[in-house]
């Protein structure tokens, strides 16, 4: 499908803002930065508001019949639904509808928000699915079911296959047909709703979004962020890369601490002193990431030292000298405490490193060299009397 003529231009990666989504330097960059998780959360906050705005409509399902909706339950609201559909090696569908039929009863529909229709998974929106998850026992369902829906059995209920809905425009037309035509369709054309996605509705509240309108500023495309979704979702992802590379220059290069909090004056601040010299907005990030580059490649160098001497099988052999039964989840969780032990011991030691210290890294690595022959001994101390505090815990 050919791209529309005013999403063209040379400013982008790929010669159209379409393609510039898919640019994977891009994605890299602004994923860090937490932009598929924005993209996704946003979209399913939208999705589960316009579902619910059907509740009390007449409607067919899936082929039984005329019935009005009755409810909306927000699984994906509820994460522990999913950690426990996951411990049972089951998977869950973002929303359930309930249906009311003419003629009694109810019926029960998955449903997916996907943004990204051609990552859709057909086994979430599956009557089947849906069945074995009810069947499961799964507690946080069974409570938020109970909740929306007093006195009813739902596990009597008729299940029916599900939908997916995704935005309406060229981000799913572009993939429909090879999902829903020809023998490798996985779904049925009456499987796919769309919903117009208005952009400033889908990121308000959003924070790095205040930095869209200088980086489209830099660019003075024909198409407007505000107004269209293809151009909202490129500088949303150029913000969201800004972010994560304003902390990533930032961050300690040793240090318990994660990322700094994101201060969104500042972070605006240093754009707009980038952007008064940058030809396009992708030149501005691509250049942003190649100054960070060498402190990420010299905090990369510390991390090797962060490590514990103490290979998997030297620990298991601790563990059974000490008279333990080979238990994996022990030996995983030994090893976890471990290894954060051992970063506390080193930065203990050397101190907190900022990303741009004032010495020379070859002293820092040299520091870091002894302290890691220092620790060895000790390291194999700590796994010993860790061990033995739990044998007698255990009575062995």
């Amino acid at each position: 499908m050919a791209v529309p003529a005013h999403l063209r231009s040379a400013k982008v990666p790929g010669g159209s803002l379409l393609a510039a989504l898919f640019d994977r330097q891009l994605q890299a960059w602004s994923d860090r930065g937490g932009a598929s998780q924005h993209i996704g959360e946003r979209w399913s906050r939208l999705v589960a508001e316009e579902l619910s705005s059907w509740v009390g409509r007449e409607s067919p399902v899936g082929g039984a019949g005329p019935s009005r909706l009755r409810a909306v339950v927000w699984l994906d609201a509820r994460p522990e639904i999913a950690r426990h559909a996951g411990r049972h090696g089951l998977t869950n569908p973002d929303f359930v509808l309930v249906h009311e039929p003419v003629e009694g009863g109810l019926i029960l529909q998955p449903a997916d928000a996907k943004f990204a229709v051609h990552v859709v998974k057909p086994e979430q929106i599956r009557a089947r699915a849906l069945r074995a998850l009810l069947d499961s026992g799964n507690p946080a369902l069974e409570r938020e079911l109970s909740l929306r829906l007093p006195g009813a059995d739902v596990r009597r209920a008729r299940v029916v296959d599900g939908f997916v809905v995704s935005p309406a425009g060229i981000l799913t037309e572009l993939y429909l047909p090879r999902l829903v035509d020809g023998p490798g369709a996985r779904l049925r054309p009456d499987q796919v709703v769309t919903l117009v996605a208005d952009p400033r509705r889908l990121f308000a509240g959003l924070p790095v979004a205040r930095l869209v309108g200088v980086l489209a500023g830099i660019d003075r495309l024909p198409v407007k962020p505000a107004q269209d979704l293809v151009a909202a979702l490129y500088y949303v992802r150029l913000a969201c890369a800004c972010g994560w590379l304003w902390q990533e220059e930032r961050r300690p290069l040793l240090s318990l601490d994660g990322l700094p909090p994101l201060d969104l004056e500042a972070l605006r601040s240093e754009v707009e002193s980038r952007a008064a010299t940058a030809e396009t907005a992708f030149g501005l990030v691509e250049r942003w990431a190649d100054e960070t580059e060498q402190v990420r490649r010299d905090r990369e160098m510390l991390e090797r030292f962060l490590t514990p001497p103490l290979r998997s099988r030297e620990l298991w052999e601790l563990i059974e000298d000490a008279g333990l039964a080979y238990d994996r989840a022990f030996q995983r969780a030994l090893r976890k405490q471990l290894f954060s032990w051992y970063r506390s011991e080193v930065i203990a030691r050397v101190g907190e490193i900022p990303a741009r210290p004032g010495r020379p890294l070859t002293e820092i690595l040299q520091d870091l060299a002894m302290v890691d022959r220092e620790l060895a001994p000790l390291a194999r101390q700590w796994v010993r009397e860790r061990i033995a505090s739990v044998s007698i815990e255990s009575g062995d």
